[in-house]
């Protein structure tokens, strides 16, 4: 585990290692959600099982060694102050087929909505990495970064301490909505 200052914030990297033994029958692994960090990085096995949601349809993510899935979370979505000075950081996963993340804010950039099936291939392992700060405590408010807001976009969120979104989050629970829909102005 690793502390990474970033924009003025530390982010706090949790490493989660998940193995899911197969099952005959479908189920999930994980229902319907997005994260509730600002980014997730995900490295998995040839087994599959992701699925994410795209024009209200759900694909499956292709797998090719090395591929590394990068997940957009709902407080990057937000805008929540965390960029790299004046960059954006683009991350192409694989020369065959290409997942980019873009962070930047205000809703022009959307936090993945995706879930997880165990399947009947074998065993399913994955390595995540998420990238956030509701670990650390802090009462900074964050919101929508003023600065890369045009006039013509304003605000669509108020401001919120990380803590507080989290625990709305996990109280809320995995119901296949958005907990952002709660901070928005």
């Amino acid at each position: 585990m690793g502390f990474q200052p970033i924009g003025g914030i530390l982010l706090f990297v949790l490493w989660l290692l998940i193995l899911q033994i197969p099952n005959t029958c479908p189920q999930y692994a994980a229902p319907r959600h997005a994260d509730d960090d600002f980014l997730t990085l995900l490295l998995q096995d040839h087994t599959g099982g992701l699925q994410v949601l795209s024009d209200n349809k759900w694909i499956d993510v292709p797998l090719h060694p090395g591929d590394l899935g990068v997940n957009i979370g709902d407080l990057l979505q937000a805008s929540l102050y965390a960029y790299y000075g004046e960059y954006l950081l683009i991350v192409h996963v694989s020369d065959s087929n290409c997942i980019y993340a873009y962070l930047i804010s205000n809703d022009r950039f959307k936090s993945v909505e995706h879930r997880v099936f165990v399947n009947r291939k074998g065993p399913r392992v994955s390595v995540a990495s998420f990238f956030s700060t509701h670990t650390l405590p802090t009462s900074k408010l964050f919101g929508p970064i003023k600065e890369l807001l045009p006039e013509s976009n304003p605000p669509k969120y108020r401001k919120t301490t990380v803590k507080d979104y989290v625990a709305y989050f996990h109280a809320k629970g995995l119901d296949g909505t958005s907990a952002l829909d709660r901070f928005m102005l």
